[in-house]
């Protein structure tokens, strides 16, 4: 915890008011909900899961991100018993209805964010490399970045990490979508918090 709040695009995305500072709260409280359900805790959890997700989507879409990497991250775990759980989808369903009302002021106001998200990609962000994004996530991250790489490598070797091994390839799946979706390596900050 100490090494990922030093980290350097940690500090930087803390010093200012801004979202991507309550984007990393937001999936550090979704990260550690997953680690508690995954790990046999109560499957209420699902529920607490929904809100704070919910709450993280109407501060940043980004949480989409945590989502998509976390069903493929089930799927690639093989853990079924979580998609048999009706609190599971309960928890999606929360986090659906609590996002909903900004995905209704969305549509009646033409998709503003769809709109500043094309022009920055066409008039802001410079595209990234897969080597210059790999590049620029260690130097975000040192002198620490030791530390996150044995935790993903932890999450999907090690035996005792079985029941949290989804939080690992949640990761890579979010690495990969970042890489080759265009997305700045900074947006990656807020996912250090799953390994």
């Amino acid at each position: 915890a100490i090494a990922t709040g030093l980290a350097p695009v940690a500090l930087s995305l803390g010093s200012y008011y801004s979202m991507n500072a309550f984007d990393l709260l937001f999936w550090a409280l979704i990260a550690w909900i997953l680690v508690r359900v995954l790990s046999d805790g109560p499957e209420r959890l699902w529920l607490a899961f929904g809100a704070v997700a919910g709450l993280g989507l109407l501060n940043k879409i980004s949480i989409l991100y945590l989502g998509f990497g976390l069903v493929v991250g089930l799927v690639l775990a093989r853990r079924w018993d979580v998609f048999r759980s009706r609190l599971f989808w309960a928890g999606g369903l929360l986090a659906f209805s609590i996002f909903l009302p900004h995905l209704v002021w969305q549509h009646a106001n033409g998709w503003p964010t769809l709109e500043f998200m094309a022009n920055a990609r066409r008039h802001k962000m410079a595209p990234v490399s897969p080597p210059g994004f790999l590049k620029d996530v260690l130097l975000h991250t040192a002198p620490m970045a030791w530390l996150w790489i044995a935790g993903v490598a932890w999450l999907l070797l090690a035996r005792a990490a079985s029941r949290a091994r989804p939080l690992g390839f949640a990761f890579l799946v979010v690495v990969a979508v970042l890489v080759f979706g265009g997305g700045k390596p900074y947006y990656l900050a807020a996912a250090y918090a799953l390994a």
